[in-house]
């Protein structure tokens, strides 16, 4: 390592602390969330995946899964951001 290079993270979280993504010394970003919408029922009606896609999910009148099907992110997707936080100083 050349004198001087100081090799960082940055960590971001959400908003119940939990780590949303990751950024190492080298620049590449990984991202961990995976939010999902429910219905009055408690199912689980959309779920936003890290890449910004989704996959929305309908249920029959028995509760049972009648099908899911995938939307993609649109060109302009920016995942979202919460805290910035240092990972050498962030316990």
């Amino acid at each position: 390592m050349p004198p001087g290079d100081v090799r960082t993270s940055t960590t971001y979280h959400d908003d119940l602390g939990r780590t949303a993504s990751a950024t190492g010394a080298r620049g590449v970003t990984v991202n961990y969330t995976v939010k999902y919408d429910v219905d009055p029922r408690q199912r689980e009606t959309v779920r936003h995946l890290q890449d910004g896609s989704q996959t929305l999910l309908a249920y029959t009148a028995a509760g049972n899964v009648d099908y899911y099907s995938t939307r993609l992110p649109s060109p302009s997707y920016q995942p979202p951001t919460s805290q910035v936080v240092d990972a050498t100083t962030w316990r």
